[in-house]
């Protein structure tokens, strides 16, 4: 999992994940310190040994949306920001 909001205030950008075998979470931290900006309400998917990190907020009230696409190379232990070529999809977090 990645990011998410605390409260109204506090949002994170944390990767963690869920060890079967030892039945625990365990945060994982990228090898050179880089991080997508913290953020809640974005879209996490899995391709190939890539976790992809699509758009999200920190506040949408006053407008502080994300339309950034960052890879997680799950082996290399390193976050990525993608440039997009072309149109992107608009932000359709909740209001």
């Amino acid at each position: 999992m990645f990011g998410g909001r605390e409260n109204y205030y506090t949002f994170h950008n944390f990767i963690k994940y869920f060890d079967v075998e030892k039945e625990t979470w365990i945060e994982e931290e990228p090898i050179d310190g880089v991080y997508p900006p913290p953020r809640y309400a974005h879209t996490l998917d899995l391709y190939n040994d890539k976790l992809i990190i699509y758009n999200g907020c920190v506040n949408h009230r006053i407008g502080k949306r994300f339309n950034d696409m960052w890879f997680y190379n799950i082996h290399e232990k390193r976050f990525e920001e993608i440039e997009q070529k072309g149109e992107c999809p608009k932000w359709i977090g909740a209001d």
